[in-house]
């Protein structure tokens, strides 16, 4: 009975020794893909689609003469 349970945590360390770095990775991944937005978004690239005045300057900018 005890060489069962030390087997199954055996496997549970070996189990979780190797998500470790996946989870690391996936972390990475999605911190670089957040900075690399907030970068893009600061400097202005996505400024026109996300910014919260962009319908306001929008209809403020359109005009039914021209």
């Amino acid at each position: 009975m005890r060489s069962n349970l030390v087997n199954w945590r055996t496997r549970r360390k070996r189990f979780f020794f190797l998500l470790t770095p996946l989870v690391s990775v996936t972390h990475f991944i999605v911190f670089a893909i957040v900075v690399i937005f907030h970068t893009e978004k600061s400097i202005g690239v996505y400024a026109d689609k996300f910014s919260f005045d962009a319908g306001v300057r929008d209809q403020a900018n359109y005009c039914l003469g021209n």
